[in-house]
């Protein structure tokens, strides 16, 4: 198509607000000081010790969670460049999206999960956990690192680093909030003709409470507040999130190589069979010159050339007509008119609007479909998945048994956990007489000497108060989904004195 303007779907930088007001910066935008804010941060520089694929130290070629964020930074600002969206936006959604993602990839988060909705019972805490506890999702878990977990300023008083809505909403939405059905949920008819729903999981033959469908209630609970998906919303998101599916698609097929897993051959047939229909002359003759290069060191970079190019161009082309359709129907001339429309819009609709074509997203989807099939499923990765799984439970009942294991910034971080429960969900008066009951003066809870805390903790575990429970099992959730690969290796073999990773 003919060359438009579609900057005025752009987001602009005076519509951005924070949680708390600041002084603007007299060098950077807002978004720009996002974006540095997250760089800074603690939990986007363990990023570089945290699994893609494969556990991080395993080759050293292979992608680590950082890699990977800055494949997806690169991505996403080539296409927010190229159709006039806000670069510096896109950027600080990028580098933030993962910050909140576990050790152990996807095997982690899915432990977590399991955990924080009482599919996967450790020491009583999560036995009939009420639903403003449950639920581990790492998108949520990023706007909770941004949120609460990093300390930036004291007059940030939940904790945080005060981002603007649009790169929280951003940060958030990378991927669904939601998740599909439980894999491990067995289905069987009753005799009277309803389903009933069992464990397939730790708890098999046990009713299901969930019906088979994941909680994620307690990130909603916290953070219900700080986000309106009708005014926070933006394309540079909806950009963010498919950078994120080319970049998975690239390092896919690179690391997948790396690791024997993938033949070219077989490779470069299935690349042609679901888009030979969608092939220009120039990306045929980089196919053949990949079918006719033997050594690995060249042809992988050739293939990451044309996987990124290709899907990259046919995005940007589909999105280009279908924003200039927007712009048309909807008589939108400048920012100016964009912003009094946006909220009318419904955001899942323009979502769809930053994709490819129906016929190519069919064909990516199975593309996608047949790296995993062909990755997770193969022996390095279901080995290396076995392992994190069994690590990640002994270290879980390692703290849960006894947290006194826990540093002491994670035991300031209980206690924190546990006052902010004691308040929001309980009368003064029925607090007092709880801890009354377990010989606990208020004040304990209160101190900010490790020590002194880890005397009351010691009181605490012994009376098992409900709210010490739930605060005691997020705590070692976060402690968790904070941890490198290898951290998490370092304290199993400290805490249990056997190398696992060998």
């Amino acid at each position: 198509m003919t060359e438009v303007d579609l900057s005025c779907f752009k987001i602009q930088n005076n519509w951005a607000r924070r949680q708390v007001k600041e002084e603007e910066d007299i060098y950077r935008n807002c978004f720009s000081r996002d974006r540095d804010r997250i760089l800074y941060s603690k939990g986007f520089r363990r990023l570089s010790g945290k699994t893609q694929v494969f556990v991080a130290g395993f080759d050293d070629h292979c992608r680590t969670r950082l890699t990977h964020t800055m494949e997806v930074a690169q991505i996403a600002t080539t296409i927010s460049k190229n159709l006039g969206l806000n670069v510096d936006l896109t950027e600080a959604i990028a580098f933030g999206h993962d910050v909140g993602h576990t050790p152990f990839g996807h095997r982690g988060e899915q432990f977590l999960n399991l955990l924080m909705n009482g599919c996967y019972h450790v020491h009583g805490l999560n036995i009939n956990l009420p639903d403003r506890e449950r639920g581990f999702k790492h998108n949520w878990q990023s706007l909770r690192v941004i949120s609460s977990l990093e300390k930036h300023d004291r007059k940030f008083d939940s904790g945080g680093i005060n981002l603007t809505n649009f790169t929280s909403w951003g940060i958030l939405n990378h991927t669904n909030t939601l998740y599909k059905k439980c894999r491990f949920v067995l289905y069987e008819k009753s005799s009277d003709g309803l389903c009933k729903y069992n464990c397939g999981y730790m708890n098999k033959k046990v009713s299901c409470p969930l019906k088979g469908e994941y909680s994620i209630e307690f990130y909603k609970e916290q953070y219900k507040d700080k986000l309106n998906d009708s005014e926070d919303w933006s394309y540079e998101a909806f950009v963010v999130a498919i950078a994120d599916e080319i970049a998975q698609r690239h390092h896919d097929i690179e690391d997948g190589i790396e690791a024997n897993i993938l033949k070219k051959d077989s490779l470069i047939n299935k690349i042609v069979d679901l888009f030979k229909d969608f092939l220009n002359e120039g990306e045929k003759r980089l196919i053949e010159k990949i079918n006719d290069e033997d050594e690995k060191q060249y042809y992988i970079p050739l293939l990451s050339r044309f996987i990124v190019r290709f899907l990259v161009s046919r995005l940007i082309e589909n999105v280009k007509n279908n924003l200039y359709q927007l712009k048309i129907e909807k008589n939108i001339q400048d920012s100016h008119d964009f912003k009094r429309i946006r909220n009318e819009l419904n955001v899942e609709e323009e979502r769809k609007r930053i994709n490819y074509c129906d016929a190519i997203s069919k064909a990516d989807k199975q593309f996608k479909d047949y790296l995993f099939e062909m990755i997770i499923n193969s022996y390095l990765a279901q080995k290396m998945d076995g392992k994190s799984d069994f690590l990640l439970r002994q270290l879980t009942k390692a703290y849960a048994t006894n947290p006194q294991q826990l540093p002491d910034r994670t035991i300031i971080a209980l206690f924190k956990n546990l006052n902010i429960r004691l308040e929001k969900y309980h009368k003064k008066d029925d607090v007092l007489k709880m801890l009354k009951d377990n010989n606990i003066e208020e004040k304990e809870l209160k101190e900010v000497e490790p020590g002194l805390l880890r005397i009351t903790l010691k009181k605490l575990h012994k009376s098992q108060l409900e709210e010490y429970r739930f605060a005691l099992l997020r705590t070692i959730c976060d402690y968790i989904a904070g941890m490198t690969d290898q951290y998490a290796i370092d304290q199993y073999e400290s805490l249990y004195g056997s190398q696992i990773w060998r």
